[in-house]
C-alpha cells in the first residue's frame, strides 16, 4: 500500500514540476461582504505527502462552500491538515480554526499558508492557528483542545485514512474530541473526506468499537457526473442548495441549477482501487444521539444547557 501511495505522490510531484507552479489559488465565496475571494496556498513538491493538495481536500472544501454548514464563530479543528486548504477556507468563512500536523516541515508550511491568508480570515471575523499533534499522544490532543474556549464544534479530516497503524490512533483522537464537546453540551461532529486505500476495514472497525456513528453525506464522483447533466447531487440532508453543484469549487462558473438527488449511502467495502482512481466519498462521524442525551440527563440543568449552535447541523 505504501508503494502505491508513493507512486501516486511522485506522479503528482512530476505534474506540479511540469506545470512550473507551486502556488494554489482557489476562488471561494467569502463572508466579508459576500464578495468572491481567493484562498492562496503554497504547495511544496518533494517534501512530504502532506505538502501538496490531494483530491480529498478539494472535495471537502467544495462541500464546505456549497453546504453553508460553517457559520461565523464556529470552532473548527483540522486533523492532518497538510497545506491547510479546508481549515483556512473555514477561517475565511468566519470560523476560529486550529490546523494540526505532526511533521516539522508540514507545520512550517501550514504557518506560511495561514499567514498568507490572515487578512482574509480576519476580515471575515475568523482566526487561524497552527499546532503540532501526534495522534498517538492523548496529552497533545488535550493541549490542542485547550486552544479553544472549551470545546470544538466541527472536526475536518481529508485523506487521512491510508495507514493501517494510524487507524486506531485517529479514531481515539476523534473519540476524545467528540466526548469533550459532549461534556460541554455541544453535539460536535466530524466531516471525513475518504478514499478506500486498503485500510478502510480497520478504520471502520475501530469506529464501531469506539461506539461512533458514521453516515455518508455526499458521493463526490457521482456529484461530478451529475453536475454535467445539470443536477445537484447529494442527499437532501447534506445541505447542498439548488443552483450549485458543490463538486468543484475551482470552477464555480460551472454551477448549474437542478434538483436534489439522493445517492447510495453506506460504508465502502475494501477494494484494490489505486490511490488516484478510487471513489472519493464524504462521511459524517459523531457520537450516537443516545450517548449525548444520556450525558445531558446526568448533568445539572445549568451544565446541560447546550451552547448556541454555530455549525449547521444536519438532521
Amino acid at each position: 500500500m505504501h508503494g502505491t501511495l508513493r507512486d501516486a505522490y511522485e506522479a503528482r510531484m512530476r505534474r506540479l514540476e511540469a506545470a512550473g507552479g507551486r502556488l494554489y489559488r482557489e476562488r471561494i465565496r467569502g463572508r466579508a461582504g459576500g464578495a468572491e475571494q481567493w484562498v492562496e496556498l503554497h504547495e511544496m513538491p518533494g517534501q512530504r505527502l502532506g505538502s501538496v493538495i490531494w483530491e480529498g481536500a478539494r472535495m471537502l472544501s467544495s462541500y464546505l462552500q456549497a453546504s453553508g454548514r460553517i457559520q461565523t464563530g464556529a470552532r473548527v479543528l483540522e486533523l492532518g491538515a497538510g497545506v491547510g486548504l479546508c481549515g483556512i477556507l473555514a477561517g475565511i468563512q468566519g470560523a476560529h480554526v486550529v490546523l494540526t500536523e505532526k511533521e516539522d516541515e508540514t507545520l512550517e508550511l501550514l504557518e506560511k499558508n495561514a499567514a498568507r491568508n490572515a487578512a482574509r480570515i480576519a476580515a471575515a471575523g475568523g482566526s487561524c492557528r497552527v499546532a503540532a499533534l501526534d495522534w498517538t499522544n492523548p496529552a497533545e490532543t488535550e493541549a490542542v483542545l485547550d486552544m479553544f474556549s472549551s470545546y470544538v464544534d466541527l472536526v475536518l479530516c481529508s485523506d487521512v485514512v491510508y495507514r493501517e497503524d494510524l487507524c486506531t490512533p485517529l479514531v481515539r483522537v476523534l473519540e476524545q474530541v467528540l466526548w469533550r464537546s459532549c461534556k460541554a453540551g455541544s453535539p460536535a461532529f466530524v466531516l471525513l473526506s475518504y478514499k478506500e486505500r486498503g485500510v478502510g476495514a480497520s478504520f471502520f472497525k475501530a469506529l464501531e468499537a469506539a461506539g461512533l456513528s458514521c453516515s455518508e453525506v455526499l458521493d463526490y464522483d457521482a456529484a461530478l457526473v451529475s453536475a454535467q447533466g445539470g443536477r445537484v447531487a447529494g442527499p437532501a440532508s447534506s445541505g447542498i442548495k439548488a443552483g450549485s453543484t458543490g463538486a468543484d469549487a475551482t470552477r464555480p462558473e460551472d454551477s448549474v441549477p437542478g434538483e436534489n438527488m439522493a445517492l447510495p449511502c453506506g460504508v465502502p467495502a475494501p477494494s484494490n482501487t489505486d490511490f488516484e482512481n478510487g471513489p472519493q466519498r464524504l462521511f459524517e462521524i459523531r457520537l450516537p444521539r443516545a450517548a449525548f442525551l444520556m450525558h445531558r440527563s446526568r448533568s445539572t440543568p445549568a451544565a446541560a444547557e447546550a451552547p448556541q449552535a454555530v455549525v449547521a447541523q444536519v438532521v
